[in-house]
């Protein structure tokens, strides 16, 4: 039972992240002439499994509940109708695909907001990051992953970092950076266990899984930031920029493990992790659920910026290519078959992750 609530939660989320994305297509290209042909949830990796037409725009379901569309007309660039979208001048069709990413990014902003209105702890800053933060933190170390070298060093779940290399951690964010800068070398670790402090030496790894890593996962523990309606918004900013960053690096550190190790950072989820994370995050309350959430949406946000043909990205780069060459289009059998290799790359890829995600 447990389980199929975690799996209904994971589609809600998702479903409700990607209909907000392609409803912002949607909604630009509608306001600005451009005739929407099919509004789709799910990867048409098969056949639709339920579809009804509303007016012009057929609107359906796919089986494969992790993506969804907007199908315009003149996409692939062979209509010539005023109300296609290939007929649309550079800047409306640059327009049209930023709107998703628009939409996630201020769905993210207005649930952080709304976090920090009720009282919710910061992500991705340490708390003392932020305007008027009174807070009095312990970083614990949540767990210990085994065979880690924090794991042979003697640190156990529990104890309170203190120290890291000789220099003060004041928030879980810090962490990361501490130990990276340490790679390959024999590091204090300052904690606090059962009233008594100790100093154990780890050796954050040089290359392979542990590569800049402890093997430990810190939580904060401090109470929430809670603001009042009228700076509630700028926290909310401050937080976002400070997700799309962490989200950017992670993304980079990704591609970068893949060509390099031909693996995945412990730190990236894809489908199958992030729906696991979903079934313990809905164990910790609302506040929690409304962040991880808002993290969701901006990942969403941030990977579809990403220059790869078939994601808005992709989309955006032949858009400023052809304002390089004066306006001149890409031929539309050139484009489309960059988008189609890129669609079989980034499904590549979702497997890929899902491969490290199920072995974990």
């Amino acid at each position: 039972m447990e389980t199929l609530i975690t799996i209904v939660a994971f589609l809600l989320i998702i479903g409700a992240l990607v209909l907000v994305h392609e409803f912002g297509h949607f909604w630009v290209a509608r306001r600005n002439g451009i005739k929407v042909e099919e509004f789709a949830f799910g990867l048409p990796l098969l056949p639709r499994i339920w579809s009804t037409k509303r007016g012009e725009t057929t609107y359906s379901i796919y089986p494969v509940p992790i993506g969804g569309f907007v199908r315009m007309l003149g996409e692939d660039g062979e209509s010539k109708s005023k109300r296609s979208f290939a007929a649309k001048p550079a800047g409306v069709r640059a327009k049209v695909l930023v709107a998703g990413v628009a939409m996630n990014a201020l769905t993210a902003y207005l649930l952080l907001t709304a976090g920090f209105l009720g009282g919710m702890q910061p992500l991705a800053l340490c708390a003392s990051d932020y305007p008027n933060a009174s807070y009095q933190n312990d970083v614990r170390i949540a767990a210990v992953a085994k065979d880690s070298p924090a794991a042979h060093s003697g640190l156990k779940q529990g104890d309170i970092l203190r120290t890291i290399g000789g220099e003060k951690v004041d928030c879980s964010q810090e962490v990361p950076q501490l130990t990276s800068d340490r790679a390959g070398e024999p590091t204090a670790f300052g904690i606090t266990r059962e009233g008594k402090e100790l100093t154990l030496t780890a050796t954050p790894g040089d290359s392979g899984t542990f590569k800049g890593k402890a093997g430990i996962a810190p939580e904060d523990q401090y109470q929430d930031l809670q603001y009042p309606w009228w700076e509630a918004p700028y926290i909310a900013l401050i937080e976002t920029v400070a997700i799309v960053s962490a989200t950017f690096t992670a993304i980079f550190g990704l591609f970068a493990s893949i060509l390099t190790q031909g693996s995945v950072p412990a730190g990236v989820a894809g489908p199958v992790g992030i729906a696991k994370l979903t079934g313990g995050i809905l164990d910790l309350g609302a506040v929690v659920l409304l962040r991880f959430v808002a993290v969701i949406s901006l990942s969403l946000a941030v990977f579809n910026l990403i220059p790869i043909p078939a994601l808005d990205g992709g989309r955006l780069l032949f858009i400023g290519i052809e304002k390089l060459r004066r306006g001149k289009q890409i031929p539309a059998q050139v484009e489309q078959y960059f988008h189609m290799v890129g669609f079989a790359l980034l499904i590549g890829l979702i497997l890929f992750i899902t491969y490290f995600d199920i072995i974990r």
